[in-house]
């Protein structure tokens, strides 16, 4: 009777957190829309700040919601984790994208490779401001030519290609895109959760599957913003999934193919060369020869299209100004305490400043990589600390590295962290939605330190008497 009681109780809870997140999203579209001007429409150029707060509010009581479902023990069925996704996407695909108008920047940079022939690589946005869609461009974008992967350029006309010439068309088709991606990325998640317990496990593959599809910061950045993090997230899961089913051969390919949609996914290398030889021995060198072999036709491939201009975008994309922006509001809360330090003492106005601030940070991910790879000692190689360490590499990474940390930057942790599962990593992608989520009102620094205090007083509550 008891254990009846209990199954009510959860479903009565998961009835109600589905009920409260289509609200949510229903409040998120119709804000969104509430802007005067659509070409300042998103958070950064409010003018209103009743919008500023509706949308805090909103995405607090998200971030909330997600934290009570991380602290549920039980898991909605799969049906009802899909259905409650559908609930959760239809306002949010209908909503104006407020958090980034980077889609719009997806969207313009096909039309000039199209229809004015200007390389995307080479010529920025200004070079046709005559565009009627110019004026929906956020001002960074118009003086800079794009800093993506020419994977993610090649698909981006595609999308250009199959929606027409209207704005709305092709800014929908990006954002609707992100659907199956979702679903996509939901069932690779399953598949690595499998690898590393070794067996099928209804429940808690539906609790796994119910954290990611649910995810509000994943939901938001995807489907609302439309933003391309999602597909490069599943370029990674499936090259970590083939990776440890030892298709060697496969499994290069993806990681070139993740590499060449963004670029950032040479962090993983070092992980996974010293697992490799943890888990091959000898015929690591073999296999690695032939992923390499893979990567290489990969990357051939990619590059391909633009192989007449290959050397000047290569260098462009070497020296891109998305690479040394320097904002101490956007900055991962560690490189905000060093810039403040550098600053502080003087070195960052120096003329070699900016050279101390990069070697600093990149120094600092070199030991953080190699601290990663020696605490492991001599362990023989498990799926589970292989998925670890990836999670781990990508989030040094984007504590010490960048100078501009977007909350979109953070999906691919997420699904890192829940593969490994338990509750110190359920916990830790449910910290790391809420931190991307407040970080848009808050800044990633204060975000952290919100967070931080709320932990620490509900660790105090619970060690005190009652």
């Amino acid at each position: 009777m008891r254990q009846e009681e209990t199954q009510a109780e959860a479903a009565r809870v998961f009835r109600a957190a589905i009920v409260a997140g289509a609200l949510i999203a229903v409040g998120v579209c119709i804000a969104s829309w509430l802007h005067r001007d659509l070409t300042t429409n998103d958070f950064e150029r409010f003018d209103d700040l009743r919008l500023t707060y509706a949308f805090f509010v909103l995405f607090t009581a998200a971030s909330a919601g997600y934290v009570g479902l991380v602290e549920q023990p039980r898991a909605a069925g799969r049906r009802r984790v899909l259905l409650a996704l559908i609930a959760f996407a239809l306002p949010l695909l209908a909503s104006f994208p407020v958090g980034s108008r980077d889609v719009f920047a997806y969207a313009f940079y096909p039309k000039m490779w199209a229809e004015y022939g200007a390389n995307p690589y080479l010529r920025p946005p200004s070079s046709v401001a005559g565009d009627p869609w110019f004026p929906m461009l956020q001002a960074w974008w118009r003086d800079h030519t794009t800093a993506y992967g020419p994977l993610f350029t090649m698909q981006a006309r595609a999308v250009y290609a199959v929606a027409g010439r209207s704005l709305a068309a092709v800014v929908a088709a990006h954002k609707l895109l992100n659907l199956p991606l979702l679903l996509l990325s939901g069932w690779l998640l399953v598949q690595l959760r499998r690898e590393i317990t070794g067996n099928s496990d209804d429940k808690n593959e539906n609790r796994t599957l119910e954290l990611w599809l649910w995810c509000p910061l994943v939901l938001f950045e995807s489907l609302g913003s439309g933003h391309n993090d999602l597909a490069m997230t599943i370029l990674l899961q499936a090259a970590v999934l083939i990776w440890m089913r030892g298709r060697w051969f496969a499994a290069g390919a993806l990681l070139a193919a993740s590499f060449w949609y963004k670029l950032y996914s040479a962090v993983f290398l070092p992980v996974w060369l010293i697992w490799w030889m943890r888990r091959s021995g000898r015929a690591t060198i073999g296999q690695i020869g032939g992923a390499l072999a893979a990567a290489l036709v990969v990357s051939a491939l990619a590059v391909l299209p633009f192989r007449a201009e290959l050397g000047p975008i290569i260098a462009g994309l070497r020296q891109h100004d998305v690479a040394r922006l320097v904002f101490p509001n956007e900055m991962p809360p560690l490189v905000w305490l060093l810039f403040r330090l550098l600053l502080a003492t003087g070195i960052l106005e120096s003329e070699s400043g900016l050279s101390v601030f990069a070697a600093l940070r990149l120094g600092a991910f070199v030991i953080g990589l190699l601290w990663l790879i020696v605490r492991r000692g001599t362990q023989i190689y498990s799926a589970s600390l292989f998925v670890e360490d990836c999670f781990w590499s990508l989030a040094l990474f984007v504590s010490v590295v960048p100078t501009v940390l977007y909350p979109w930057h953070l999906l691919a942790l997420c699904p890192l962290a829940l593969a490994v599962g338990g509750r110190f990593y359920e916990r830790t992608a449910a910290l790391i939605t809420v931190v991307g989520l407040l970080s848009y009102f808050l800044t990633f620094v204060w975000a952290v330190v919100l967070c931080g205090l709320i932990v620490g007083m509900l660790a105090v509550m619970r060690r005190t008497p009652a």
